[in-house]
């Protein structure tokens, strides 16, 4: 018995596998999915809240983080289960408990903390909401410091770390607390001849949202500049890829000197996954299809959420009714949370028919 299970598991993963493959042939995002939902948004908080510039957003611990460079506390807690209420903390600055650029909030393990990672700082800091919501002295703990120069850094569920960066031959790097452990993968290339661009330089070109499950045992890499995504499985040798989808490429120039190296953007790109979000259970892929030729700023939001579970099989389209920038989901997948423009950055919710 114990034989035939292992052999039907086998022959079950060989299935995901080419399913998987052959949806890199689909033409198009759209012939992948066949059910559709139309969600209708509601504003939970008075219109006289005030924004900035919202930049991304967590859900943890029944609460939305809000991170919003602009405002003199950068970062904003809305607390869902207790009737919206919110409250705003963090600093800008070089001090102890001070931030200089945070570039992204990550699960930590743990369900009332969370993590940031401040790109300038190199440095993955810990923020307990507990602490936060009992309005005490702010603390945020160093998680571990990046040597590599990443520019995002993500906790795995095994005591160690996913650097992504633009690093000369690989996507991503393991490390722990002591150094760096193993590489793998690179930045994507459509044919032989991109592939010959260094791959830090195509890099650039590839830049997307990074998001790991609450569990940290599993990642997606969403590249803004193209519909393109790849899904993965953590282990505690590192990372395997499970599945990945290329719809289109995006047309760049390279500029490579001594002393810098950039890969600028045809405005004529349509943008792809301009964010991401992911639960346990599924991956939620914001949808652009713009252009900034034809849509000038309004090709950095969409209005279309892909969803996929984490084999990469599709599971529902969701149409909103007003496009937004940013996203982040309940852990139950019942309610999507984002930021709009109508005309003044507004924070929505959808909620989602399960």
């Amino acid at each position: 018995m114990y034989g035939f299970m292992k052999y039907l598991c086998v022959i079950w993963t060989l299935i995901l596998w080419v399913s998987c493959q052959r949806g890199e042939n689909i033409k198009s995002l759209e012939e992948m999915f066949v059910d559709s939902q139309e969600l209708t948004h509601e504003r939970p908080l008075s219109d006289d809240m005030v924004w900035g510039s919202p930049a991304f957003l967590h859900y943890v611990d029944s609460s939305v983080v809000v991170y919003d460079n602009t405002l003199d506390s950068i970062f904003t807690l809305i607390d869902v289960r207790n009737s919206y209420e919110f409250l705003r903390f963090g600093k800008k600055g070089q001090g102890v408990n001070e931030f200089l650029q945070p570039f992204s909030f990550q699960n930590i393990g743990e369900g009332y903390r969370m993590g940031v990672y401040d790109v300038f700082k190199h440095s993955l800091f810990s923020i307990d909401l507990n602490a936060v919501k009992a309005r005490g002295k702010e603390s945020f703990p160093l998680i571990v410091r990046d040597s590599m120069n990443s520019i995002n850094v993500i906790p795995t569920i095994y005591n160690t770390f996913i650097g992504i960066g633009f690093y000369e031959n690989e996507l991503f790097r393991l490390f722990n607390d002591k150094g760096s452990l193993k590489s793998f993968f690179e930045y994507p290339y459509r044919d032989e001849v991109e592939r010959k661009i260094p791959n830090r330089v195509r890099g650039m070109a590839y830049q997307g949202t990074v998001k790991s499950n609450p569990a940290m045992t599993k990642l997606v890499y969403a590249v803004r500049t193209a519909p393109i995504v790849f899904f993965y499985n953590i282990n505690e040798d590192g990372i395997n890829k499970r599945c990945q989808y290329a719809f289109a490429y995006p047309e760049y120039k390279t500029e490579v000197s001594q002393h810098s190296m950039s890969a600028p953007q045809s405005a004529e790109n349509k943008m792809g996954f301009i964010d991401s979000y992911a639960t346990d259970q599924y991956v939620y892929l914001l949808y652009s299809g713009k252009s900034y030729k034809d849509m000038k700023t309004k090709a950095f939001e969409g209005s279309v959420i892909y969803v996929f579970d984490w084999d990469g099989k599709p599971v529902k389209r969701l149409i909103l009714d007003i496009p937004i920038k940013i996203l982040c989901v309940s852990a139950d997948n019942s309610i999507i949370y984002g930021f709009a423009d109508i005309p003044e950055p507004t924070f929505l919710e959808f909620k989602i028919n399960q």
